[in-house]
């Protein structure tokens, strides 16, 4: 046989050992990859660790008490990671068939947790203390309230309560709701008491019905912060 020949026989012979060798290597990392796929899956299934996280955060429809934005992005962060890696293994290694419906879930759950908390942090914002009037479930209706407090902000938090929340999540809705509706009053009683005493000022005269009106308000007033400022303008008097 010429040397040309089995030149050609020999070469043949490797490429075809190659050929299947790199076919070989690139199935077996292949099945590591779709291992690590199933692995990362698992975390967001129905028993997986991450996904058991993410539903500790809320309870009965509240948020966990003094829950914080670091944990939930730290959660959130983790599971964008896993997803990641199972968008780039897919591409890399062109797998097929594998479903992203449980990511979704959690995802769809963790944006949950952050529309709660952005109500929450509204709600207590309203307040003039380091106590939460809302926190999980636990509520306190009994805050003073922000001095430079608007009913204007009362309507817009209670406008986007009902826009992100619709008809779901009803009993953490209507805690806010009772909780604002109460807020709502003690702010017009406040103010409607402030400005009787302003306009008296004005006057350099405070009658006999506007203090007895003045000192009613005082009594129903659900905090002694909010007392003591409407009493110490009465006092002026």
């Amino acid at each position: 046989m010429k040397k040309w020949v089995f030149g050609i026989l020999c070469a043949s012979v490797l490429l075809g050992g190659w050929t299947y060798w790199s076919f070989e290597q690139k199935q077996q990392v292949a099945v590591k990859a779709m291992e690590q796929i199933n692995k990362n899956n698992q975390q967001v299934s129905l028993t997986g660790e991450l996904r058991k996280q993410v539903k500790q955060l809320t309870k009965e429809g509240y948020l966990k008490e003094d829950i914080t934005k670091k944990e939930v992005n730290q959660l959130s962060k983790e599971l964008e990671k896993l997803q990641r890696t199972n968008q780039y293994l897919i591409s890399e290694y062109q797998l097929k068939n594998v479903s992203f419906d449980d990511f979704a879930f959690v995802e769809k759950q963790l944006d949950i947790v952050y529309e709660k908390m952005a109500i929450q942090e509204s709600v207590n914002d309203l307040f003039d203390s380091k106590k939460m009037a809302l926190n999980g479930s636990q509520i306190k209706d009994n805050l003073p309230l922000r001095k430079n407090l608007k009913d204007s902000e009362l309507v817009a938090l209670r406008q986007d309560l009902n826009n992100v929340f619709g008809s779901r999540d009803v009993e953490f809705r209507e805690s806010i709701e009772r909780l604002l509706t109460t807020t709502e009053e003690q702010l017009r009683l406040k103010n409607a008491a402030l400005d009787r005493l302003h306009q008296a000022k004005k006057e350099n005269h405070l009658t006999e019905i506007d203090q007895y009106y003045i000192e009613m308000v005082i009594d129903i007033l659900n905090n002694k912060k909010d007392q003591e400022q409407v009493a110490a303008e009465l006092e002026k008097f």
